[in-house]
């Protein structure tokens, strides 16, 4: 029988760009000039929920003309459909806590259901307090997908075009953890999708060990190559703890 295919992909604001080159005039009559580069806290996230309807319909038409030109995330999963014809499909898109994000993960969500015929699932990420905090969150919720979509026997394939670039490489990476099967890639230049190779990571089951164990009083032999690593820290009373990151990580990992 063969296996479900889950695909986990982030999603940026390629398509709120290419809309914006084709619409300026009606953003610039909503005063939402730069739209796609919006930061997180920017007044004009508001307008965005304000004009919301009438934004989704009109990238739900634009985006349908050409769905593989104007957004990376779609370009990326329908080359990969359409390659290997994969069955039983499910998506699982990352979205940041920004409303212009929002808004295209719930245009990009409503493609893939009604065109596509895939599941879609939303998962929402904090970046609003901090970018650290952000990338920790993101890694914590990729890893734990990743591997309770292996233990299902799922295929699971990581799409890494869409996003920004920091946060990808750190979804890539946490993915690769988790033992993804695979992480594609839309090559610019190419114009065609690659296959990422693979890299055989993981986290020594010692490092689990020590991170398990504190806070302790520090110890060179046992200790450095956490505080090495990042995943704790010395206090001034020289306890060895772990920092959020190794929280974090060890939160997901034991």
């Amino acid at each position: 029988m063969e296996k479900g295919t889950t695909i986990l992909s982030l999603v940026g604001t390629s398509l709120l760009g290419n809309f914006e080159r084709d619409n300026a005039d009606y953003l610039n009559s909503r005063n939402l000039r730069g739209i796609s580069t919006l930061d997180l806290k920017d007044p004009k996230q508001q307008l965005v929920l304000t004009y919301k309807g009438e934004l989704f319909d009109k990238l739900s038409d634009f985006v349908t003309k050409n769905p593989k030109r104007y957004s990376a995330e779609l370009n990326t999963i329908i080359s990969y459909l359409e390659e290997e014809k994969p069955k039983d499909v499910k998506v699982f898109l990352y979205r940041t806590d920004s409303n212009n994000v929002e808004l295209v993960t719930e245009v990009i969500k409503d493609y893939i259901v009604k065109k596509l015929g895939c599941y879609v699932d939303v998962i929402e990420v904090r970046f609003k307090e901090d970018f650290y905090s952000g990338v920790l969150d993101l890694v914590q919720k990729v890893y734990k997908r990743v591997a309770e979509e292996k233990k299902n026997n799922r295929v699971v394939v990581m799409a890494a075009t869409a996003g920004f670039k920091p946060e990808t490489a750190y979804a890539t990476i946490a993915a690769m953890l988790a033992g993804a099967d695979k992480a594609i890639y839309m090559h610019e230049s190419m114009r065609s999708l690659v296959e990422l190779p693979l890299i055989a990571v993981e986290i020594s089951p010692a490092v689990l060990k020590e991170l398990e164990s504190l806070p302790a009083r520090y110890s060179p032999d046992k200790h450095d190559k956490l505080l090495d690593s990042g995943v704790a820290k010395l206090g001034d009373d020289r306890v060895v703890k772990p920092t959020e990151f190794g929280r974090k990580l060890y939160e997901s990992l034991k």
